[in-house]
């Protein structure tokens, strides 16, 4: 609104010619700006046409009276009683816009209208002076603005659904200056991007962000020559001097007459850093593809390779022409089956795959190699690849030299046969010892005990004075031949560990040794649990000691021994040591009783070292795993 002093008539008059008065009138009435004359007692005195037109009233309903177009209630709303006021007393002009409702203007005056209107107008009052300076008349002109109104609110709208979506977009949006290059305004994901509110954003220039200053002088020399940016990769620096990877790409816009420039920033390190992952992968996967040893081969639905790799084509031994194209079914594969037999092309994984749509995994094939004249083993899993629809589109196959493998477990087979030939050999020879053994002991021993007895005998038969003396000689004698062969029993026949525990025999063994020998054995065991073990391991664990301790008896010249029993992590730890004279352990031992209890240990899940030296005696350590015992024989 504005107002300002109003020139009399007088003074007017001066300066314009005179003219009729109907002239003004005409003017007046024709004008096409709506028009009403008020006195200066607010009467109105004249309307012109376009008034009539625009309100739909007529001159003779409203010249004459008392009459507002505004109704008292707009009037006050819109403080235009205030203005009108000023007109009359201050003799100013006023303009105010104001929204009518022409109909309830008109009830609420009693006048007939044409029609209903809702309008926007610009309105300005003229105060007309005589030439004393006195108010005579208020001139009160209604341009009809609705046009413009409804433009001007459709725009403002326009630019707030704008602000918004500029506001709300997940694109950092940056509005700059084309001639200074100064940033005017951003939105909140610049914010979030740059770590920086806009307030310290705007005024600096969108280069003045970028790190390199080489997309400074390309984002710079892009707009001034081009007007344009396109998907321009730039380092953005964030408030705490990171580095962002972002593509940049800006527009010139005209907004309210003004050339600006519009650039939109996307965040892209992620995808960056997602590619150069990719790409990394793809590398490696290529790379590994290549030098991997196993072969690959991509065979189509109907068997024929597509690609391979380098390790297929040495695997297989077929040159690359000769491999790509060729078919699963082709007859000239010279294949055999993992016990030597004709492999059949039906066999294949590859048509089976073709023929079950299943995969097939770890077959075992010989396949002659016709540039390498030679043949090869290979492993070979094939795996069927589907489309949408579940139809059978690639067939990936891989393979992967096994000849050593099956040249060792070959070779790993005589072995055992010929370690297992070598245990008979051992448990024949050592049974044919303890038969010489027994055979000795009976004729040097029992059989001298049974013949002196004998002699007794014969001589209190033949001496009846000296027969009593005689005959308790012989029943001594017979005492100590069933001791013997006790003794011997004990040896050859198996404890009852079913009734009696293993520390209890080991116990007894030891008090026996001790009682009648030269070493004095210890028996430790606190550490040993004994419950749970099977019956198969505590006779191999007594029997191990049972035969050290012989092998210490006659070899070792100890006068101290201990043997130590303890259990661990699913293990029984068995060690047996002396202070005798050792023996060099590199030396191929010349008894067979060490042999004895390797092979004892190798049948139960055991192993054994021995840890001697001349002169330092001698340490055997036994482990045998407890954990999946079973009862073998």
């Amino acid at each position: 609104m504005r107002s300002k002093n109003m020139l009399s008539n007088s003074k007017l008059s001066k300066n314009i010619p005179q003219t009729p008065k109907n002239i003004f009138e005409e003017i007046f009435l024709q004008s096409t700006v709506s028009t009403q004359i008020l006195d200066k007692e607010g009467w109105c005195v004249r309307i012109n046409k376009k008034l009539s037109e625009i309100f739909g009233v007529l001159p003779e309903d409203i010249e004459g009276k008392k009459y507002n177009i505004f109704q008292d209630a707009e009037i006050k709303k819109h403080g235009i009683d205030k203005l009108l006021k000023k007109v009359y007393t201050e003799k100013s002009i006023e303009q105010w816009e104001v929204f009518f409702n022409i109909d309830n203007a008109s009830k609420s005056q009693n006048i007939p209208i044409a029609l209903p209107v809702t309008k926007w107008f610009s309105n300005t009052a003229y105060p007309v002076l005589n030439e004393n300076g006195e108010l005579e008349n208020v001139i009160i002109q209604h341009q009809d603005i609705t046009l413009q109104k409804e433009n001007s609110l459709r725009l403002k709208a326009s630019e707030e659904s704008l602000q918004k979506i500029f506001n709300s977009s997940p694109v950092g949006l940056l509005l700059s200056n084309t001639e200074n290059e100064e940033i005017i305004m951003v939105n909140r994901a610049v914010e979030q991007l740059i770590g920086l509110p806009s307030k310290k954003i705007v005024g600096k220039s969108v280069a003045y962000f970028l790190a390199d200053k080489a997309d400074q002088k390309k984002y710079v020399t892009s707009i001034k020559q081009f007007g344009k940016v396109r998907n321009m990769e730039v380092a953005l620096k964030k408030a705490n001097n990171q580095l962002v990877t972002c593509y940049a790409s800006g527009d010139v816009v005209e907004m309210n007459g003004e050339s600006l420039f519009l650039t939109g920033i996307v965040n892209i390190s992620e995808l960056k850093q997602t590619q150069y992952a990719l790409q990394q992968s793809e590398a490696k996967f290529k790379n590994l593809i290549e030098d991997l040893q196993v072969g690959l081969l991509v065979m189509d639905e109907h068997a024929k390779i597509l690609m391979f790799n380098k390790a297929a084509s040495n695997l297989l031994g077929y040159s690359s022409e000769q491999l790509l194209g060729k078919s699963a079914y082709d007859t000239d594969w010279k294949v055999i089956r993992d016990d030597g037999t004709f492999m059949p092309g039906n066999e294949f994984p590859v048509p089976i795959v073709v023929e079950t749509l299943q995969p097939v995994h770890n077959c075992t094939m010989g396949m002659y190699r016709p540039l390498y004249h030679d043949w090869i083993w290979l492993l070979v899993d094939a795996i069927p690849v589907f489309d949408e629809n579940h139809n059978l589109q690639q067939i990936i196959c891989t393979f992967s030299d096994i000849t050593e493998k099956k040249q060792l477990e070959k070779q790993i087979q005589n072995q055992q046969i010929k370690e297992q030939q070598l245990i008979t050999e051992a448990i024949i020879q050592s049974q044919e010892e303890q038969r010489e053994e027994m055979g000795r002991e009976l004729h040097d021993n029992i059989n001298q005990l049974l013949a002196g007895a004998k002699i007794y005998l014969d001589m209190a038969i033949k001496n009846a004075s000296m027969s009593h003396d005689l005959m308790y000689k012989s029943m001594d004698i017979l005492d100590k031949a069933i001791q013997e062969i006790r003794k011997i029993s004990k040896m050859l026949v198996a404890p009852s560990l079913e009734e009696d525990s293993l520390q209890l025999l080991v116990k007894d063994l030891v008090n026996t040794l001790n009682n009648n020998g030269v070493v004095k054995f210890k028996f430790v065991f606190d550490n040993f649990i004994e419950e749970g073990l099977s019956k198969n391991i505590k006779l191999v664990l007594y029997r191990i000691i049972q035969e050290q301790m012989n092998n210490i008896l006659k070899h070792a010249k100890a006068t101290e021994a201990v043997i130590e029993l303890n259990s661990e992590n699913g293990y029984v730890y068995l060690t047996l040591k002396d202070n005798g004279q050792g023996f060099d352990t590199s030396a191929k031992p010349k008894g067979i009783g060490l042999r004895n209890i390797a092979n004892r240990l190798l049948l139960n899940n055991g192993k054994m070292y021995i840890d001697s030296s001349p002169g330092n005696g001698c340490t055997l350590h036994a482990s045998i795993l407890i954990e999946n015992d079973d009862e073998r024989l």
